[in-house]
């Protein structure tokens, strides 16, 4: 591990990245000053930098927002989008200076790979088996579970449980260093435990006041995925944000996936990326936030894992689904039955269709699929979807003469298309949709052997953000998307 040279002041350089105040805010960690957060752009306080603390004892700086996280090297890493020597040379640090450890050196992304102190994860086993019992010992808070559609069997299964009073303990007790601050802060709330091949890894609480944040880590908790354990060879997995959703699948279609949650975390959780490729199939169904949150986590995942497919839900996350009591499981059959078809296809389902195509003949179960995303409820205007009543402005005549690759690579317009190669062409651009269950229930019916309809299909493919093959005379004027 790289200890900095103390001629570098930290402060300082966090402030050439940030409005970081020069003045102390908080004494955590031998004193804490607060900014906008340089990677991200959030809020004026959500930044936190510590100058003094030891790297040995944790980030010297953390965005309670993007929670990005790191040393001095690490901030300059990445905001100057350089590797390590150049950091050192713009932090003017001697390679000297850092002895012998800096063959060691690694981003402060990577360092956790380990589950808590042993003393750590004693106290967090006894202090999970108390809540469990205060759980159900508090009829309240089990019918606020079970009017979200959880069971008993699943509250049990995952070891929920129930701190009822806000209240602080030692660190000791948890093993953990005194520093400024000898207690750890215990919120009331629902208790959700990350128990991973028998150690405890974290244990998150759902506070009861969500001033502050909805969640809170018990101090020393170390980041992994929630059910991750569960992840099996060739099983598929189901990739959500939250523990709650993640239960909830679990409930309703544990048997066709594995439900893992992130809790929010990305870059800390990339130890965990090689457990999630052991998966056949991954849908990321991050929730469908207005401010497009769960997109951009979901992009991400999608980019850091090459089986992974944005797959919404159907609603804002799945416990709403479960608690609007829709079909989870058909939700689920039919995320994984369109991702084989885009195995099937050799197609990648993180990226868009590009030219030339692979040959792809229109496939008996990509009929049922459209058949059946009828049966699923839409996700509407107030969602923050496109209706009819929004169509793009394309034309009748602009959309029919659009000349395509289709394939196996033959060149046509699309009035020109017979109806079984205008229907392959559709099945390969809806797999590159965002959302290829809403696109498919879009045009579940139509008949190309009419062209108002192919028209119309255009237009819906326009709306899904669909890549529509272009030949190469068009694409200088029309782009590659629809």
């Amino acid at each position: 591990m790289v200890a900095i040279p103390a001629y570098v002041d930290i402060l300082a350089v966090a402030q050439r990245y940030s409005d970081v105040s020069s003045k102390q805010t908080a004494t955590t960690h031998g004193g804490e000053h607060w900014g906008s957060c340089p990677l991200c752009g959030t809020g004026d306080n959500r930044f936190h930098v510590w100058p003094n603390r030891p790297r040995e004892n944790g980030p010297t700086w953390w965005c309670r927002v993007c929670k990005d996280s790191g040393d001095i090297i690490d901030l300059v890493r990445k905001c100057e989008d350089v590797e390590f020597f150049e950091a050192l040379e713009l932090l003017e640090i001697d390679l000297d200076d850092l002895g012998d450890d800096w063959h060691d050196y690694r981003p402060r992304d990577h360092f956790v790979v380990a589950p808590p102190s042993k003393a750590w994860q004693e106290r967090a086993f006894e202090k999970v088996k108390i809540w469990k019992q205060r759980l159900h010992e508090s009829p309240g808070i089990l019918d606020y579970l079970h009017n979200r559609g959880l069971k008993d069997e699943a509250i049990d299964r995952f070891n929920l449980g129930y701190n009822e009073q806000d209240w602080y303990d030692l660190r000791v007790n948890w093993g953990l260093p005194v520093d400024e601050k000898e207690k750890l802060f215990l919120p009331r709330g629902i208790v959700i435990p990350y128990v991973c091949n028998g150690a405890m890894w974290k244990v998150n609480i759902r506070k009861a006041v969500t001033e502050g944040g909805k969640y809170h880590a018990i101090a020393g908790s170390e980041e992994t995925l929630f059910n991750g354990h569960s992840i099996l060879d060739g099983k598929p997995v189901v990739l959500v944000e939250g523990e709650i959703d993640a239960v909830s699948g679990w409930q309703e279609a544990g048997d066709l996936a594995t439900f893992v949650a992130t809790s929010g975390a990305k870059k800390q959780l990339t130890h965990c990326i090689p457990v999630l490729e052991r998966a056949s199939t991954i849908l990321v169904a991050f929730d469908m936030d207005a401010n497009g949150s769960g997109d951009n986590g979901a992009d991400y995942w999608r980019s850091s894992l090459a089986s992974a497919m944005r797959w919404d839900p159907d609603g804002h996350d799945i416990n709403n689904m479960l608690i609007a009591a829709k079909d989870i499981r058909g939700w689920v059959e039919l995320g994984l039955e369109l991702a084989q078809c885009s195995i099937e296809a050799s197609i990648s389902p993180i990226n868009r269709v590009n030219v030339p195509l692979p040959l792809v003949e229109p496939s008996p179960a990509f009929s049922a699929i459209m058949k059946k995303a009828v049966a699923l409820d839409h996700i509407d205007e107030s969602s923050g979807r496109l209706s009819k009543s929004g169509l793009p402005k394309l034309t009748y005549s602009e959309a029919l003469d659009l000349v395509v690759t289709l394939p196996g690579g033959a060149v046509r317009s699309v009035r020109s298309c017979s109806p079984d190669e205008m229907r392959a062409l559709v099945e390969v651009c809806v797999l590159t949709a965002k959302s290829p269950k809403s696109c498919a229930a879009a045009i579940a019916g139509l008949d190309y052997s009419e062209m108002l309809d192919r028209w119309y299909c255009l237009l819906e493919l326009q709306i899904h953000g669909c890549t529509l093959p272009l030949a190469a005379k068009q694409r200088q004027v029309a782009g590659n998307t629809v």
